[in-house]
């Protein structure tokens, strides 16, 4: 029998609040139910925002979205192992594990 995946593309968000965090526990959730493997790909670091918008110096003090999974306890619901640094590394771990 195959395995079923679903990848959340985290690349456009760059803030998440309790509320969000809370909607993505839920699908988390409702997919691993079902049997479905979630994996969540792009998701931003402080770093890797301040670099593309080129504001560096003066984004020191806010957080980003993985700082944000990390302070609201996301990650001792969702493993860290789910999380995949481009869309291309958690398409390919899916695809890996399909055929396995």
């Amino acid at each position: 029998m195959l395995s079923r995946h679903f990848i959340i593309d985290c690349s456009g968000l760059t803030f998440v609040d309790c509320m969000g965090v809370s909607t993505l526990k839920e699908v988390y959730s409702e997919m691993r139910s079902r049997g479905i493997l979630v994996y969540f790909a792009a998701a931003k670091g402080r770093l890797s925002i301040a670099t593309k918008m080129n504001i560096l110096p003066k984004f020191r003090y806010a957080a980003a979205v993985r700082e944000l999974f990390e302070s609201s306890g996301f990650y001792s619901f969702v493993a860290k192992e789910n999380f995949y640094p481009t869309m291309r590394d958690a398409v390919a771990i899916a695809r890996t594990r399909q055929q396995a």
